[in-house]
């Protein structure tokens, strides 16, 4: 596969002398992977790339299972659902549902709408958080048939968008960090600094953010009780305007670039990592 751009996933563990793995090349991509997601079971990595695909790798099996070909603009939001049985991708001012199993449109949302620049299922699966590039976050419930309930939380774009692991409110990232409840029209703002990530932590209270800190990228850690930080992490230049993700269980940190590749950290809530270096160049793939 000869001029394919790669993904490296680095496993972490190690044998009994503490040697650490080696990196795990993924191919397939024939152009940069600018989003990233793991399936809620692990199994399966989708990547949204730069020639309007979508792409499927088996994590166990190392191999590119499927590729779907997404219509409209590029556009590098994408969110799986929590049964793993729907991804979420952006089209042309709509959002469209593939089913994971068969690779078939499943579905839309919207059509008419300014450019979508984030998107999360809820825990429950019933609703799809959607933010754009005016700042405005929509909350569709999925079959209700009624409109989105709409609300401005940002000035400029909604960087990232997240529910709260009850499923009661949604966390949105742009010029800054707020925390809009489910059901009402109630928006609380956190801070005024740039947020271009964020991902509630399964502890219920902490949010995980990335962006600029005094003219620093770092790695944030709140509480939403006290909405102070609580914890933070160095991030290279680079690497604070790669994909960022976040396992469930805030166990694993995947971080991504320009160079093609993803690195998986080891993390934990009380003990962030000190840096996130960005990753190394991934090997060039042969035929």
């Amino acid at each position: 596969m000869g001029g394919a751009s790669a993904l490296a996933v680095q496993r972490f563990g190690g044998d009994e002398t503490g040697t650490p793995p080696p990196w795990t090349v993924l191919t397939g991509a024939r152009n940069p992977v600018r989003s990233l997601d793991f399936s809620p079971d692990g199994t399966l990595l989708a990547g949204v790339c730069e020639d309007d695909t979508v792409r499927f790798w088996d994590v166990t099996a190392r191999t590119l299972t499927r590729t779907l070909d997404r219509r409209g603009p590029v556009s590098y939001p994408m969110a799986f659902s929590p049964d793993g049985r729907t991804l979420a991708t952006v089209g042309d001012g709509e959002v469209l549902l593939w089913n994971v199993s068969t690779g078939a449109l499943a579905g839309t949302v919207g059509g008419d709408w300014e450019a979508v620049t984030a998107l999360a299922f809820s825990p429950d699966g019933k609703a799809l958080a959607i933010g754009d590039e005016e700042g405005t976050l929509r909350l569709w419930e999925r079959g209700s048939g009624s409109k989105p309930a709409e609300r401005k939380v940002a000035e400029g774009d909604v960087r990232s968008v997240a529910f709260t692991p009850d499923g009661n409110a949604v966390v949105s990232g742009g010029d800054r960090l707020s925390l809009s409840d489910r059901t009402d029209a109630t928006t609380t703002s956190f801070d005024t600094v740039r947020t271009d990530w964020v991902m509630p932590g399964p502890d219920g209270d902490s949010i995980a953010t990335t962006g600029h800190v005094d003219g620093n990228p770092k790695l944030l850690l709140w509480s939403t009780r006290t909405r102070a930080v609580t914890g933070e992490a160095k991030i290279s230049e680079e690497g604070l305007s790669a994909p960022v993700a976040l396992s469930r269980d805030w166990r694993r940190l995947a971080t991504g670039g320009d160079d093609n590749s993803v690195r998986l950290w080891p993390f934990s809530l009380h003990n962030p990592p000190e840096y996130i270096r960005t990753p190394e160049p991934a090997p060039t793939p042969t035929s």
